[in-house]
């Protein structure tokens, strides 16, 4: 998360590629930003206090709701504290033609609340989760992350850096909050959890993923431009960006939201926590 950070403000190629990635995605059509803004509707207070009552009741019924809440206090530590950062972290205006096409976007929003909620929260489920669901539920889980993290982009909220910023400030807290759980109340399941098929379910579903988002959205991209070609202003401004700053964008932060959230649940696979 730091080297993103730093790399990505503190650098003047880092700060033109996010913003053009940023910039690219003006271009596409509404159909994905319809899509994209209905992903993230599932992240608000409800869904926060939803994740919140499942931990609680689950780690009551098994008599020990003090690892709920710890878990719990990690999601709503990792939101609060992201909120925060994206106050006190500046950002230095060193790609002046990019950060003026955004406009009121270019201040610093790093790092992005809704990713950070959302791995926050998956990671959470996985450690109470039955151990011979985890796996499973963790290549669900990052699927849902990694639509979170693409639409954050998507809709215009957030640079690719912030994205993957939310990933890493989450793991963070959750890898703590996990540590601490697993050292109070784990214990390693009474039977070995098959897992050969899992880091290969992985590479064929970031694979596959990855290059489907290329290359639809890099056709999305340059059919809207064929279609445009008779607006001098629409031109001009997508001439001003690389097209193929989005799409490859948004494959890599699949691909990152998906390595993150399995890499959670391989490290947890056989971890009972009571």
């Amino acid at each position: 998360m730091a080297v993103t950070y730093l790399t990505t403000t503190f650098t003047t190629w880092g700060q033109a590629i996010v913003d053009e990635a940023w910039l690219a995605r003006v271009v596409e059509g509404r159909v994905l930003l319809k899509v994209s803004r209905h992903v993230l509707e599932f992240i608000d207070i409800g869904s926060v206090i939803g994740v919140i009552v499942i931990l609680i009741v689950v780690t009551a019924v098994r008599r020990n709701w003090r690892i709920g809440a710890v878990l719990a206090g990690g999601v709503l530590g990792a939101a609060a504290s992201a909120e925060l950062l994206k106050v006190v972290l500046p950002r230095p205006d060193l790609a002046p033609r990019l950060e003026a096409m955004m406009g009121e976007h270019a201040a610093n929003s790093f790092p992005s609340g809704h990713v950070t909620i959302a791995t926050a929260s998956v990671i959470a489920l996985l450690a109470i989760a039955p151990v011979t669901a985890r796996l499973p539920l963790a290549l669900i889980g990052a699927s849902f992350v990694a639509c979170v993290a693409g639409s954050v982009v998507a809709a215009g909220w957030h640079r690719p850096s912030d994205a993957i910023g939310g990933l890493g400030w989450a793991l963070a807290w959750q890898g703590l909050v996990s540590w601490w759980v697993v050292r109070r109340a784990g214990v390693f399941a009474s039977q070995r959890v098959p897992a050969r098929w899992f880091w290969p379910a992985v590479a064929g579903v970031m694979l596959a993923t990855m290059t489907v988002v290329v290359v639809v959205l890099a056709h999305e991209q340059f059919q809207l431009l064929a279609d445009s070609v008779n607006s001098v202003n629409s031109v001009n401004s997508v001439n001003s960006v690389n097209l193929w700053a989005f799409p490859i964008a948004e494959a890599l932060l699949v691909g990152s939201a998906l390595l993150v959230v399995c890499t959670a649940g391989w490290i947890l696979r056989e971890v009972e926590v009571r």
